[in-house]
């Protein structure tokens, strides 16, 4: 039998171990991923072109000092690099997210703000994109000075999706000026693609560069949002935060069964989903394909591998106990395709705390008590 053991004495493949390392470390560590897609506007010499961008200084030249400062806030966010498609003049959405399919990135969002249109554009690409089998998570932010709860949920009302998440709020900074929720987005997705897998959720992380909010919501008016698919910052009464990292829309059913039934998803699962396959898709593609022979010895070697990622994990509190790998059960194995099923779900990030309080006064002492007199 055909087992993966780096230890064993007879290894198949031995360099299949430090693949299924190093794709550990990528995916778990902090700041070892964080590629932000982004589509924006930017100089001539830029215009119709894909740019990678590594610090601000970049994107200041590839995309000048009125349109840079999305991907700015991206790199302030915990952005590692940046792929963005800048827009010819009149181009629309739809065309520009096309030029991104063949780049790889962990997050994507708008480098300007949403426009009428494109949240559609949007959920239609993401939709296209899954269906090829590429993996990524949006934060979307649109216009600032949206008046209220109904203008900012009909904003996105034609784009929801379990792997966007829309912010429908932006603030004031520490200068006194206005940041867009499409600034927000950007600052926001580069936080997510910074994070690795085990560092929990973006809900109620501090926004450190935001003195307040635009408008201050009302907790009926903070739900009324939530269950509408809509992410807003918020004003604790000390900083502004986020008040929930959602996506617009249910993720696939199953995905997490213990997760609360409102009608959108979790930004982590989201994101912890897309990093997963995108790094099972990575070490099968590099190190699997034309190497092992589809038969239950070689169907072993992948499985195990696989596991040991998987394993990885489940130790860091990313994936629930008794999550593996096997071959599928309900699609035979033959030929040159071999199809694998992984069963389990993520472990969502403990968001809502419920204390009941049952507290009453100080007992009386009874003075022909003996037993309740001294006590305190």
């Amino acid at each position: 039998m055909a087992y993966w053991d780096k230890n064993g004495p007879d290894q198949v493949l031995p360099g299949l171990y430090m693949v299924i390392e190093k794709m550990q470390e990528a995916a778990i560590r902090p700041g070892q991923r964080g590629v932000i897609g982004m589509v924006t506007n930017g100089l001539a010499a830029s215009k119709g072109k894909v740019v990678t961008l590594r610090n601000v200084g970049e994107a200041l030249v590839a995309l000048g000092v009125s349109n840079y400062k999305f991907a700015k806030r991206a790199f302030e966010g915990g952005a590692r690099q940046i792929v963005a498609y800048v827009l010819e003049d009149a181009e629309e959405l739809e065309s520009g997210l096309a030029k991104l399919d063949p780049y790889y990135f962990d997050v994507f969002t708008l480098g300007r703000d949403l426009a009428a249109g494109d949240a559609e554009d949007l959920k239609a690409w993401r939709i296209r994109n899954e269906l090829d089998g590429k993996n990524y998570v949006g934060v979307i932010g649109g216009p600032a000075g949206l008046a209220d709860n109904s203008a900012i949920k009909g904003a996105y009302a034609t784009g929801k999706h379990g792997d966007l998440m829309y912010v429908g709020m932006g603030g004031v900074d520490l200068d006194g000026v206005v940041v867009s929720p499409g600034e927000l987005a950007a600052w926001l997705a580069g936080a997510q693609g910074g994070k690795g897998m085990a560092q929990g959720s973006l809900t109620r992380k501090v926004i450190g560069f935001l003195s307040d909010v635009e408008r201050r919501l009302t907790k009926a008016e903070r739900e009324d949002l939530f269950q509408a698919g809509v992410a807003v910052p918020v004003h604790n009464g000390q900083e502004v935060v986020l008040d929930a990292a959602i996506t617009s829309s249910k993720v696939i059913e199953g995905t997490n069964p213990s997760k609360p039934h409102h009608a959108n998803g979790k930004l982590r699962i989201a994101y912890n989903a897309a990093v997963l396959q995108t790094s099972i898709n990575e070490a099968v593609e590099s190190e699997f394909i034309g190497k092992i022979n589809n038969d239950l010895p070689g169907q072993e070697v992948l499985t195990s591998a696989l596991d040991t990622f998987i394993d990885t994990l489940i130790d860091e509190g990313v994936l629930s106990p008794g999550t593996a790998v096997t071959v599928h059960p309900d699609y035979p194995s033959v030929g040159d395709q071999i199809f694998l099923l992984i069963q389990g779900y993520f472990i969502d990030a403990a968001e809502r705390f419920y204390i009941d309080f049952q507290v009453g006064n100080v007992p009386v002492a009874n003075n022909t008590d003996t037993a309740a007199t001294g006590g305190a």
